[in-house]
This record gives structure tokens, sequence and C-alpha cells, in this order.
């Protein structure tokens, strides 16, 4: 039976909740294949496979979820405690102040409304911002900002060891790449290894949309506030050759480039000179603003995320109080946007950590909540407060007011 054959049933979702940390059991799960199959992944398949369990149940956060009286809410929270958080039955039945008997029946629904949600996703087919697949890319980019090498290195050097992967595609399509000669080393606030893959990705398109006998010249140019990298376009074997790489590269697979970009902050454009000469520019801001996002709702954090894009402003994200308190003294971060409503601890109690503490106490917090408390979070220790959701020129202005 193909991977296209199996149906989504409440019988495989059950199976595989119950087996969500065993990896060797999920690996070759045929619901597993099913909805992260191998041209998405093949090593990430299980991680992957989890974010989207993780965005689904998710999905069926009520937003009485602060409730777990409530049907909706008690669901979710079923879902939530015993597979997000992987607690105990007997955990579960405390916290939500149900009988054996109930939870079991209530798991039963639970689960078939979970096997909707994810019959759904597949339906869908194209990944949306949300989703496992996206989630994992985000994340991983966020834990390597996290560990940005501080070796110094000359552009000469980092642009020819990023170019080694590519080697044996531009050979076999008869590419040839050059890196014109530069002294400079590379500014210190560039992470390293996401402008690699970013010039991997750039130049890897660019060498399968070329025809055979071209070439790439890559051109450092410092700036007073950015650098760039040009990526010049000649024809070795025929000077009338018309120009045409690069004229998809932000069409297709546009979602992978973006997702780079506004890891760096960066911008790329492209300019054909008379037809005959293709220029590609990536270029990255060398000063940036960084915003610790502390929520527990992926909506909400897309959200900020879209705000965002384009802007000069790295992005961090945080769903509870231990891992946000962690990844506030980490990363230092310009600003700090919270919520109220999160679990284990509420918004308040992180609120006081972060004031209390000499590497986070002068950063700026703003409370983003759905909750109207503008005048209690002022008392509290806040430095602003937001409506959520924001509009986002109220966001944005937020953020510059703060970085004023």
């Amino acid at each position: 039976m193909s991977d296209q054959d199996i149906q989504i049933d409440e019988d495989s979702v059950r199976d595989c909740l119950a087996h969500l940390y065993d990896y060797p059991f999920l690996q070759e799960h045929p619901f597993v294949r099913l909805l992260v199959p191998h041209s998405q992944a093949n090593a990430n398949r299980v991680q992957i496979f989890q974010n989207v369990i993780f965005d689904a149940i998710d999905r069926l956060k009520p937003l009485d979820s602060a409730n777990p009286y409530t049907k909706s809410s008690r669901l979710y929270n079923i879902l939530h405690l015993r597979y997000q958080k992987q607690h105990q039955v007997q955990y579960v039945l405390k916290q939500l102040i149900l009988g054996e008997r109930q939870f079991y029946r209530d798991h039963t629904k639970a689960v078939q409304v979970l096997a909707r949600v994810l019959d759904a996703h597949l339906k869908e087919g194209v990944p949306s911002t949300t989703n496992g697949n996206a989630i994992s890319i985000h994340s991983e980019l966020e834990r390597v900002q996290r560990q940005k090498p501080s070796v110094s290195t000359s552009v000469d050097d980092f642009l020819r060891k990023t170019l080694l992967p590519i080697g044996s595609l531009s050979d076999r399509q008869q590419i040839e790449l050059r890196v014109q000669h530069c002294d400079d080393l590379l500014p210190g606030s560039l992470d390293q290894t996401l402008l690699r893959q970013t010039i991997i990705w750039i130049v890897s398109q660019l060498v399968v949309q070329s025809p055979g006998g071209s070439c790439y010249t890559i051109i450092f140019e410092p700036r007073d506030s950015s650098a760039q990298f040009t990526f010049v376009w000649q024809s070795l074997t025929d000077p009338t050759s018309v120009a045409l790489a690069g004229q998809h590269l932000f069409n297709d697979r546009q979602e992978t480039l973006e997702t780079l970009l506004s890891a760096l902050g960066a911008t790329v454009a492209e300019r054909v000179n008379d037809g005959q000469n293709t220029q590609v520019f990536l270029e990255i801001p060398l000063q940036q603003h960084s915003v610790l996002i502390i929520d527990d709702n992926p909506d909400v954090i897309g959200l900020f995320r879209q705000f965002l894009t384009g802007q000069r402003y790295q992005l961090f994200t945080a769903y509870e109080g231990t891992q946000a308190i962690e990844l506030a003294r980490e990363t230092d971060p310009d600003f700090i946007i919270l919520d109220v409503l999160l679990p284990n601890q509420d918004g308040w109690e992180i609120l006081q950590q972060l004031k209390n503490h000499p590497a986070t106490m002068d950063k700026p917090v703003l409370i983003c909540s759905v909750l109207d408390v503008k005048d209690l979070a002022v008392l509290l220790g806040a430095d602003g407060f937001l409506h959520k959701p924001p509009e986002e020129n109220e966001f944005l202005e937020a953020l510059m007011r703060f970085g004023e």
C-alpha cells in the first residue's frame, strides 16, 4: 500500500500519540510517512511530525482555554497536558478535576477532533507559516542565532568555504563560480551560519537556472551600515547570450528564501543590464534590533513574524516562563513582548523575574494581552502595553519608540 492510499483514522492518531517520543517506532510508521513524506524530510521526519501534531493540538485551543471546565477547553487541555507537556494520566485527572471514566471518554473525543484537524492539514497540501515544517525551520534558525560564532574570518576564506558544497553541482551544470579577491574581514556582527546558508541557497538556484558555459562572480562590498554581496552573471561561451538566470529566484520556493532573509534581516534584489548581464544583490544590515516574543499561541507569533518581515529586527520566541527567562539572558534582546495568560507561570511572574535580574532589568517589556490591563501592567513594572492582537503600525511604532 502506498502512502497516498493511507487514510487518517483515529487508531493511527491514537497509536502515534501513545508513541509520540519513541523515535524508532515513528520513523517508518505509515501515518508519519503520510504526514511527512520523503520529499519533505528524511533525517528530521519525526521532529517535523511532532511539530505537525503540536500545531494541530494548538489549533484546538479555544479562546476560553484559561477555564479548563468548558468542553472545548477540556478536550484541548487533555491533549496539551498529556502529549505536549508529557504529564501522566493521574496528573491530568487532578489538574482538570476529572474522573478516570470521564477522562477516557473525553480523550476519545479529543482524538476524534484531532484526527479531523490532521485530515484538514493533509488536504490543504501547501504548508502555512504555522505548520510543523515551518515551525521547525524557524525554531532551528532561532537556535542557530543563539549560538553565533565569534571567530573572525576573511571574506575570501568565508566565500570559498561556502561555495565548496556547491562545487559538484556547478561542475555538472558546467557553471564556473568565482570569488573576487577581497582583503576585508567579514563583519563580526554578521551571523556566519545563516549567511552561509543564504548564499548557498541563492547560488544553487542561480546555477540550476543558468545555461552551460555561464560564470558567476561573487563580489563583497562593505558599506556604512550594511554589507552587500553581488552575484554577477556572464556567459563564457556566447557574448551575445541573453541573461535569463535568476528570473525565477523570487518566485520558486520563495518561502525558504524569505525565511532565511527574515532571520538575517536582509533583502535581495535583481537587476538585468541590457539583457546580457544579470546582477543579484544580497544586502544585510550590520546593526539590528532584536525582539523576544513570549507567547504560547503560535498564531500570534506568526503574526508578529509577519509584521517584522523586511524590518531590521531579529526575532526570538519562547512559549513558557523557564524558556523565556533563559532566552532573555542568552540573547540580550532589545525589546521583550510578553503575554499574560501563559502555562505554568503567568506573565506577571515572568515580568517580575525579568525586572529583578541584572541581565534583563533594563530591557523594555511590553505586555501584550487580550485582557484590558494597561494600568496594571505599568503598576507592576512593564514599560508599555499593547492590546492583542495589535495592528501592524501600532506594533512597529511601539518598537521604534523604545529604540530611540
